[in-house]
């Protein structure tokens, strides 16, 4: 497996990426059922990296509710504790926020202690487009842990809700001055930039650059890039290997696959080609990762694309 992390693109690679791949959607059918994948679809976390070993359960709570409007239950309250087999004093822990909501179990728990081993500090080093990230990462002291376990969902409008509430609840937990990043599908998130697309579902989008991760590395022949996020949709990660393209052109076009997966709920799979015009045409396969674990789909990138009308 290559390392994405010992061929980082540059800061003047990054400045290309900006604005790119931001409205840009294939028309295509939706599918109803959730595909089947290697892993279990909708378990959704991530770490907030603190400067400082303190947390406001109760002003998370309040600003929960006022900025998202989200209501807790006290019948959901218990029924989360029961789901999750936790102690009754988790009421009363101002380290731990525990709520049912929409029938979906959400959880925030404070640890006075950073993510252990450097973790996000390498991981770090993947955002092209913070070049903060790495020394943000390495000031933290403390951690929120952010979760919304998978469950059975009855279709993919469930799915997506779930995804959606976790955005909300991390955004929230993120607009504080004490959050330095967003540890989240294998890099860390600038708090602002979280939050510019969190603001998004308020208009009525899907906060896309949230959920999923699109990364860029140098290949030994070409640029490369992969997405992280993707599976937890039920979806194959996606990976476009040395590529003949700048950042900005592969960046615009992984983020154009990311749009059309998950805006039009398709479903890429081996053997297929893909186009947004009618001379478009990228080939898809299913092996092994090349710079992520598992089995990726691989699209070629061919002698570029036509982006689609925004």
């Amino acid at each position: 497996m290559n390392d994405r992390h010992d061929r980082p693109i540059t800061d003047e690679d990054a400045d290309a990426t900006n604005g790119a791949a931001t409205e840009m959607l294939p028309e295509t059918a939706e599918t109803s059922e959730l595909p089947e994948t290697a892993e279990k679809p909708g378990c959704f976390l991530a770490f907030l990296l603190l400067k400082d070993p303190v947390w406001d359960r109760e002003r998370f709570s309040e600003r929960l509710r006022a900025e998202w409007g989200i209501d807790f239950d006290p019948e959901e309250e218990e029924d989360a504790d029961d789901d999750l087999d936790g102690d009754e004093d988790d009421e009363d822990d101002e380290s731990i926020f525990l709520e049912k909501i929409d029938g979906r179990i959400a959880a925030v728990s404070f640890m006075p202690v950073p993510v252990p081993d450097g973790e996000a500090e390498e991981c770090a080093r993947s955002n092209f487009l913070w070049p903060e990230a790495v020394d943000a990462s390495k000031a933290h002291g403390a951690q929120l842990l952010a979760t919304l376990p998978g469950s059975d969902f009855e279709n993919e409008d469930d799915l997506w809700e779930s995804a959606r509430l976790f955005v909300k609840l991390v955004a929230t937990a993120a607009d504080d001055p004490n959050v330095l990043g967003i540890y989240v599908n294998g890099t860390v998130l600038e708090p602002a930039f979280y939050r510019k697309w969190a603001l998004e579902m308020k208009s009525g989008s899907d906060p896309i650059r949230d959920w999923v991760w699109v990364g860029l590395y140098r290949g030994e022949k070409g640029m490369c890039a992969y997405t992280s996020g993707l599976e937890k949709f039920g979806r194959r990660e996606i990976e476009v290997l040395e590529a003949d393209a700048e950042p900005g052109e592969l960046f615009a076009f992984a983020g154009t696959l990311v749009l059309y997966v998950l805006d039009c709920r398709a479903e890429l799979c081996d053997g297929q080609t893909i186009g947004f015009t009618e001379d478009d045409k990228h080939e898809i396969r299913l092996s092994e990762g090349a710079a992520l674990p598992g089995m990726t789909l691989k699209v070629s990138y061919g002698e570029g694309f036509d982006e689609p009308e925004s």
